[in-house]
């Protein structure tokens, strides 16, 4: 995943994104239930919220959750904005 990819994710998806769109981005590797079971052991993206029975992250934890799965470091100079009310 390269700085575009990213510029990309940070484009198209929403303030907040699903474990199916995080899975989605990675080339459908980690798959969204092994996103789910890292979450349960506390290695899932920060900032987890239920829409619904849906969990979804803020934009930027997820952004910064894939860069250190990654080892990309600081999200290759990408700005990413804080939803309102974080």
């Amino acid at each position: 995943m390269d700085k575009k990819a990213l510029e990309e994710m940070n484009e198209n998806f929403g303030p907040y994104v699903h474990r199916g769109q995080i899975s989605w981005a990675l080339g459908g590797s980690p798959t969204k239930e092994t996103i789910a079971n890292l979450d349960a052991r506390g290695e899932g993206p920060e900032g987890k919220v239920y829409n619904g029975r849906k969990a979804v992250y803020p934009k930027h934890c997820a952004i910064d959750w894939i860069c250190n799965r990654l080892n990309l470091g600081q999200k290759n100079n990408i700005v990413i904005p804080k939803t309102k009310g974080e």
